[in-house]
């Protein structure tokens, strides 16, 4: 009888960690897709990257693929800033140099209040 429950307690878990893997991954793709288009709505130079739960806001059109084409020119470093001040005062942290993590207990209302609190910064950026 042990070996059995032994053996259904880790299948059980294996499903559980499997069904959280792919809801982080739903949830950094619905994350990561609405800011993008909040980048398109508000005409401002950036997009995100990442996969699963983390992504990271670049604010250059060009593509992001290692260090140094990473590195913020000085007028992507205000952005930057304003937009994570933006982000703050809406009550979003993400890190200052616009990493975000993502997790499991985050709610739908969560991820459309990220989305809309990005969008929200994106406006101040876009009045600059």
């Amino acid at each position: 009888a042990f070996e059995m429950t032994a053996y259904e307690d880790f299948v059980t878990e294996r499903v559980q960690a499997d069904v959280a893997i792919a809801r982080l991954a739903a949830i950094g793709e619905a994350v990561r897709s609405g800011i993008d288009t909040a980048f398109r709505r508000h005409g401002v130079p950036g997009r995100t990257v990442g996969l699963g739960s983390l992504l990271k806001i670049h604010f250059a059109d060009r593509a992001i693929r290692d260090y140094r084409s990473a590195w913020l020119t000085e007028e992507e470093a205000k952005r930057q800033a304003v937009f994570n001040r933006g982000l703050l005062n809406r009550g979003v942290l993400a890190a200052g140099y616009g990493l975000m993590a993502l997790s499991t207990p985050m709610t739908d209302a969560d991820i459309d209040a990220i989305i809309e609190a990005a969008s929200g910064a994106l406006a101040e950026v876009a009045a600059l």
